[in-house]
C-alpha cells in the first residue's frame, strides 16, 4: 500500500512538472520510489514503468527517460528507505 501511494505521488509530480523541470522531477521521483521499494523489499519495475509513461506524457523523449531512470534506480538502490527515512 505504501509503495502504491508513493508511486501515485511520484507520477503526479512528474506529469505536473513544468518545462525545464521535468527531467529533474523524474529523477527525484524515481530515486524516491526505488528507495521506498528497496526499503520494503519490493521490486520497483512496475513503478518505474509508471514513471516512464508519466514522463512520456510530460513530453520527455524516450532516450532521456531511459537514461534518467537508469541513473535514478542506481541512486535509489544505494540508499533504501527504512521506516520512512533513509538508512
Amino acid at each position: 500500500r505504501y509503495l502504491g501511494g508513493a508511486v501515485r505521488r511520484a507520477v503526479a509530480d512528474v506529469t505536473s512538472a513544468g518545462q525545464g523541470q521535468r527531467n529533474v522531477q523524474l529523477f527525484r521521483a524515481a530515486v524516491w520510489v526505488v528507495s521506498v521499494a528497496a526499503g520494503l523489499g519490493q521490486d520497483a519495475s512496475s513503478a518505474l514503468g509508471d514513471l516512464y509513461r508519466a514522463a512520456q506524457v510530460a513530453g520527455l523523449e524516450d532516450e532521456e527517460i531511459e537514461r534518467t531512470l537508469d541513473s535514478a534506480a542506481t541512486a535509489g538502490l544505494r540508499n533504501p528507505m527504512q521506516g520512512g527515512s533513509h538508512v
